[in-house]
């Protein structure tokens, strides 16, 4: 989670499980929905991470950011949500008043259903 336009490294591992690196070892960091960002991705070969930068987006919201590595063909993604929220923002239920109803027909319908 994360506040409005709040910014914050995200570092995921990765392992290739025994195979050799390919030369056309690659991988690539997007935001599949919402609105944050993500910035220049960097790998650390020699511990298998790969940090990136993301921005949350100034509005409630969830994004979805993906990340592939692919070695050579083989790949393998993963996929996680960025909450944001804004605590500065005014409630959208400001100056609106609520009722409570009791409904005691509807419950005794239900339990009455279970007989």
């Amino acid at each position: 989670m994360l506040n409005a336009n709040e910014k914050k490294d995200v570092t995921v591992k990765y392992n290739l499980n025994g195979d050799s690196r390919s030369p056309e070892f690659k991988y690539t960091v997007k935001v599949v929905r919402g609105k944050a960002s993500v910035g220049q991705a960097q790998e650390n070969q020699a511990e298998g991470t790969i940090t990136f930068p993301v921005t949350a987006q100034n509005s409630f919201g969830t994004s979805q950011i993906k990340v592939v590595v692919d070695n050579g063909g083989t790949s393998k993604e993963c996929e996680f949500a960025v909450i944001t929220d804004d605590p500065n923002a005014e409630s959208v239920l400001k100056g609106m008043s609520a009722n409570l109803r009791k409904i005691c027909r509807s419950l005794w319908l239900q339990r009455s259903l279970h007989f």
